[in-house]
C-alpha cells in the first residue's frame, strides 16, 4: 500500500500541482536569456517502490510503494555536463519481519538490533510481525546533458546515495518499537527530461535507481539562478 512521505504529508498533497502550476506561469511570462544560469535548484516529488530483505534467515522483508521527495540543488559547467547534490525523503514501506526468541522465551535484543541468526544454543521461533521502515538519504552525483532544443533536454545521472533506514515493529508484541537502524552508500543512477519556460524556470521529470533495491519516479520544478 502506497503511503505519504515524512517530507510532504498528506494535509500537502496539492503542493506538487501548485509548485507546478506557479512555475507555468512564471515561465509563460519569461523569455529565453542570452546566458544560461548556472546554478539551479530543483522540487521533486512522485513515488517510491522498494523490494528489499534485511538479515539472513530471521528476516525482515520490504515489497511495498510509497511516496518519494527530494530537493536538489546543482551546477552545470557547460550545456553538456553537471553536477547535482541533493537530499532524498524516500519513504515509508510496509513488511514484515521474524524477530529471535531464546530458550525461556523472551526476544534476543543485542541479536534482534543487529538483524544477526540465533546464537547457538538458542530455539529461534519463526514468528511473524508487521514493520515498517523510513528510509531517507543524501546523494552526490555527475550529471550529463543531450540538448536536443534550447528549451528541451534529456539527462543522465551517476553517483553515490548515502542512505539510512529505521525499521520499527508496528505492534507492542513481541519487540518493542525500533527493530534496527540500516545504512550503506550505493551507486545511484538516473535518467530523464528537462524542458526549460525561460531563463529560470523548468520541469523536469526523472527515473532513479540505486543498489537499495529502490527506484522512484518523480515530477518536478526547477529554478536557476
Amino acid at each position: 500500500m502506497k503511503k505519504p512521505s515524512n517530507f510532504l504529508r498528506p494535509s500537502s498533497m496539492l503542493l506538487p500541482s501548485m509548485l507546478l502550476t506557479a512555475t507555468l506561469v512564471a515561465g509563460g511570462a519569461s523569455a529565453l536569456g542570452d546566458e544560461d544560469s548556472s546554478w539551479h535548484v530543483d522540487l521533486k516529488y512522485g513515488e517510491s517502490s522498494l523490494d528489499r530483505t534485511f538479515g539472513s534467515i530471521r528476516t525482515r522483508t520490504f515489497d511495498d510503494d510509497s511516496n518519494v521527495a527530494a530537493v536538489e540543488v546543482g551546477f552545470r559547467f557547460n550545456d553538456y555536463i553537471g553536477v547535482q547534490a541533493g537530499y532524498h525523503d524516500l519513504g515509508t514501506f510496509d513488511g514484515t519481519g521474524s524477530p529471535c526468541f531464546d530458550i525461556e522465551g523472551q526476544p534476543c535484543i543485542q541479536r534482534l538490533a543487529t538483524l544477526e541468526l540465533c546464537a547457538e544454543g538458542f530455539d529461534c521461533l519463526l514468528v511473524v510481525e508487521p514493520l515498517e521502515a523510513e528510509f531517507t538519504g543524501w546523494s552526490l552525483a555527475a550529471v550529463p546533458s543531450w540538448p536536443f532544443t534550447d528549451r528541451l533536454s534529456a539527462f543522465g545521472k551517476i553517483g553515490l546515495m548515502n542512505w539510512e533506514g529505521e525499521l520499527f515493529t508496528t505492534t507492542t508484541f513481541p519487540s518493542f518499537g525500533r527493530v534496527a537502524t540500516v545504512s550503506d552508500t550505493d551507486l545511484l543512477t538516473a535518467v530523464g527530461l528537462r524542458y526549460r519556460f525561460g531563463r529560470h524556470a523548468s520541469a523536469v521529470v526523472e527515473h532513479q535507481r540505486f543498489d537499495l533495491d529502490l527506484s522512484s519516479s518523480t515530477l518536478g520544478i526547477g529554478w536557476a539562478f
